[in-house]
C-alpha cells in the first residue's frame, strides 16, 4: 500500500491511493469465503458452493466492495493525518479501479482535498467587539394602539340608524327584472351582513354611505362588489349551484335593515379587570395596563433582538478572518453554469454568499476548539417534538394529540437526514450561545420604530441574497457529532 499526499497551489492536496494485491487480496478472498457460508444456492448445499463458482458470481462486487473500503479507510486515515478540516467533498481527479477478478493487479485512485486555512480570532480572544444587543422598547403609539385593539375586542355591538366605514349592515337583497328594473315574479332574495370595504370605490360605495335603516338603494353585484361575481353569489346570497347563479341577474336591490357599530369598551375598572384578568402583578388603571402591555412586548422583541445580534456577531467575525480559500474547487463549474444562466453580477453575489458560508462554518469550528459542545440524545428528541408541535398547530386547530407526536417522533428519530439537519441546527445555537456569553457586549435601548428602520436599513445596504445558495462546506466537528448522535438515536 503506498498513499502519497501532494500540496498544489490552488491550496489543497493531492492524495494519491495505491493499492497491491497483497492489500486487497486476504480481504477479497475472507470476504469470498464468509460469502461462501451462506449461500444457499440450488444444487448444492448451504456453505458447499465451490468457490469457482462463486468467484464468477460474486466475485466482481465482493472485489470492488473491498477496494471501496481500503480507499475509504485509507482516505480517513490520511485527512487525520494532514490534521485541519476539510472543505467540501474529497473530488476524485483520476482512476484506475476497474475491477478484474483474474489478474493479480495494481489499483489506484487520486483525490484532490481543500483544507482549512490556519486563522485567529481576535474578537474571542479579546473577548470584545463592537456590535450591541439592543433592547426593543415599544413606543407610546403601539401602547396606545394595542389598547384600542382591546379595546375594540372587548366592546359591545349596538343598533344605530345611519352607516359609517367600519359597520356590519344588515341587508335585504332582492333580485331585479334587468329590463323593467322591477323585482322578478321568481326573484332570489336574501338576508345577509353586507360591510362596506366589500364595496369597490366608486357611487355606490358612496350612495351605500349615505343610507339609513329603511332605505333602499340598486345595486350591481358583478360590478359594484369587489369579489367575483360567482363568489359574491355565494357569500351574499348563500347560493352553491353554479347552474343557478349563472342564471342570476347581477341586479338587485338593496333594502338596510340594520345597522351595527363596535362601541369600544369604556377605559373603567371593568375594562381594566379584564384586560389585566384577576391574577396579576399590575394595578387595575390605565397605568397598570400600559405596564403589562409593555412588559408583554418587551418579551415578544427579545427574539427579534437576539436573532438580530446573532447575524451581527456573525458578519463581524467574517468581516475579520482573512483568509484564502480555493474558490476553483470549492465552487468547481457551479460558477461558471450561473453565469450563462444568470448573468456575472448575480453569480457573483451567490459565490460571495457561498463563500462567507463556507467562512462562518470555519468559524464555528474554530470557537468550538474551546466551546466543546455537546449534543445530547434528549436535546435531539425535544427539538423533534417541537419542530412537530409547531406543524400540528400550523395546519390544525384542534390540540395535537400526544400520542400522535410521539409516534410521529419516533418515526423522525430514525430518519438519518432529518436528524443531520437537527443536530446542525443545534450546533449553530449552541454556538452562537457561547458567543453571547463569552463577549462583552454592549446592551443599548431603541425604539422598535427605530429597530426597524435601522433593520431595513441594513436590509438595503447589504448584498440581495438568494434561496437557491449552495453551503459547498463541510464542518468536520459537526459532522462528526451528528455521525455519533445518528448511531446512537438510530440504534
Amino acid at each position: 500500500m503506498q498513499v502519497t499526499k501532494e500540496p498544489t497551489k490552488q491550496s489543497t492536496y493531492l492524495i494519491t491511493i495505491q493499492i497491491e494485491p497483497t492489500d486487497y487480496r486476504p480481504r477479497w478472498e475472507k470476504a469470498l469465503r464468509d460469502a461462501r457460508k451462506k449461500a444457499n444456492w440450488k444444487g448444492f448445499r448451504q456453505g458447499m458452493v465451490p468457490l469457482t463458482h462463486l468467484k464468477k458470481r460474486v466475485g466482481h462486487d465482493l472485489l470492488a466492495n473491498t477496494l471501496q473500503t481500503i480507499i475509504d479507510e485509507e482516505l480517513k486515515k490520511t485527512l487525520e493525518q494532514i490534521g485541519t478540516y476539510s472543505l467540501g467533498q474529497p473530488v476524485i481527479k483520476e482512476r484506475n479501479v476497474d475491477v478484474d477478478i483474474n489478474t493479480d493487479k495494481t489499483y489506484s485512485i487520486i483525490f484532490e482535498i481543500a483544507t482549512a486555512p490556519e486563522f485567529e480570532l481576535p474578537f474571542l480572544a479579546e473577548q470584545k467587539i463592537n456590535v450591541f444587543k439592543y433592547k426593543i422598547l415599544p413606543s407610546d403609539e403601539v401602547i396606545k394602539e394595542r389598547i384600542d385593539y382591546i379595546r375594540q375586542q372587548l366592546g359591545t355591538q349596538v343598533q344605530v340608524k345611519d352607516i359609517e366605514e367600519n359597520d356590519n349592515v344588515e341587508v335585504e337583497l332582492i333580485e331585479l327584472d334587468e329590463a323593467t328594473n322591477a323585482p322578478k315574479t321568481d326573484a332570489v332574495t336574501n338576508i345577509s351582513l353586507l360591510r362596506v370595504d366589500l364595496f369597490k370605490e366608486g357611487d355606490a360605495k358612496t350612495n351605500f354611505l349615505m343610507l339609513e335603516v329603511g332605505d333602499d338603494m340598486d345595486i350591481d353585484l358583478a360590478n359594484d362588489i369587489d369579489n367575483e361575481f360567482e363568489k359574491t353569489a355565494k357569500v351574499l346570497l348563500g347560493l352553491k349551484d353554479a347552474e343557478k347563479i349563472a342564471q342570476l341577474s347581477p341586479k338587485f336591490r338593496l333594502i338596510v335593515r340594520k345597522v351595527l357599530r363596535l362601541q369600544k369598551a369604556e377605559m373603567d375598572e371593568a375594562f381594566f379587570r379584564k384586560a389585566l384578568g384577576e391574577q396579576n402583578v399590575y394595578s387595575y388603571t390605565l397605568e397598570g395596563v400600559e405596564n403589562a402591555i409593555r412588559d408583554s412586548f418587551e418579551r415578544e422583541y427579545v427574539e427579534l433582538s437576539t436573532e438580530h445580534l446573532a447575524k451581527s456577531i456573525k458578519k463581524a467575525f467574517i468581516q475579520q478572518i482573512n483568509v484564502s480559500l480555493p474558490e476553483k474547487f470549492l465552487l468547481g463549474d457551479v460558477y461558471v453554469q450561473l453565469v450563462n444562466t444568470i448573468g456575472e453580477e448575480n453569480a457573483t453575489k451567490i459565490k460571495t454568499i457561498q463563500l462567507e458560508n463556507i467562512k462562518w462554518n470555519l468559524i464555528k469550528n474554530k470557537v468550538n476548539e474551546q466551546a466543546k459542545v455537546n449534543i445530547s440524545k434528549d436535546e435531539i428528541k425535544a427539538v423533534t417534538e417541537t419542530k412537530l408541535m409547531n406543524n400540528w398547530k400550523k395546519y390544525f386547530k384542534a390540540p395535537p394529540n400526544i400520542s400522535d407526536i410521539q409516534r410521529e417522533t419516533t418515526a423522525k428519530l430514525k430518519d438519518k437526514e432529518f436528524i443531520n439537519n437537527v443536530v446542525e441546527d443545534l450546533f449553530e445555537v449552541k454556538i452562537l450561545e457561547y458567543l453571547f456569553s463569552e463577549l462583552n457586549i454592549a446592551e443599548q435601548e431603541i425604539s422598535i420604530e427605530d429597530f426597524m428602520k435601522m433593520t431595513e436599513k441594513e436590509a438595503k445596504e447589504a448584498e440581495i441574497r438568494f434561496d437557491n445558495t449552495v453551503d459547498s462546506t463541510s464542518n468536520d466537528n459537526a459532522e462528526q457529532t451528528v455521525e455519533e448522535q445518528t448511531a446512537e438515536v438510530t440504534e
